[in-house]
């Protein structure tokens, strides 16, 4: 009887690099379709359409979605994923622009090209996979300070009027909050006094 390969664990084992974005971690759409095609020439992907207005993107109770196909070895995976911004925080559906929605989908292929075995360990939150014979490259660690270090290590962040205009279009357009701001800045070793904090929170 013939031993076949299991496809899953076959793509599982193949080496892709980890990249991080916002303090999260992804493996690029196009690295993990490079990899699968090589093994799989006849893999194909499909982004799914709204039927009721042709569009890709499917509304949801506040915000929107995608959806995206991928078949491997004849198997179909479907990965859907809300629209977010770049927070990683839902979008209103009324703000959700035609980048977000393609952005939202190349991220949905790549995780359902990790449906079929590769990269599929970062949506478990971890860095690296079982062992494979095959080392994976990561290009920055899994997560971003979330404490501060010695006192002597801490840098103010003093001036954020420059950034102002900015921030406040993003607060309006629902791709991110005040406190979300706020907690970013200090999440990269900085501190905000009472006043700086005051005019991010009047973003409104």
């Amino acid at each position: 009887m013939e031993n076949k390969v299991n496809y899953f664990i076959e793509l599982a084992k193949l080496e892709c690099e980890v990249e991080k974005r916002n303090w999260l971690s992804y493996i690029s759409w196009a690295n993990a379709w490079d990899e699968v095609k090589r093994v799989y020439p006849d893999a194909t992907y499909e982004k799914i359409k709204n039927t009721n207005d042709n569009s890709y993107l499917f509304r949801s109770w506040t915000g929107g979605g995608v959806e995206v196909d991928v078949t491997i070895n004849g198997i179909t995976h479907r990965a859907d994923l809300a629209v977010t911004g770049l927070t990683n925080q839902e979008i209103k559906y009324e703000m959700i622009k035609s980048t977000d929605i393609h952005n939202t989908l190349q991220r949905a292929f790549a995780k359902a090209i990790a449906m079929h075995g590769i990269g599929l360990y970062v949506y478990r939150g971890e860095d690296f996979p079982e062992e494979t014979g095959h080392d994976v490259k990561k290009t920055e660690s899994k997560e971003a300070p979330k404490t501060y270090p010695k006192n002597d290590d801490v840098k103010w962040y003093n001036d954020v009027t420059k950034n102002l205009d900015t921030w406040k279009d993003m607060v309006v357009e629902g791709k991110t909050t005040p406190a979300e701001i706020i907690e970013k800045i200090e999440s990269q070793w900085y501190k905000i006094n009472t006043a700086n904090k005051a005019l991010i929170n009047n973003l409104f």
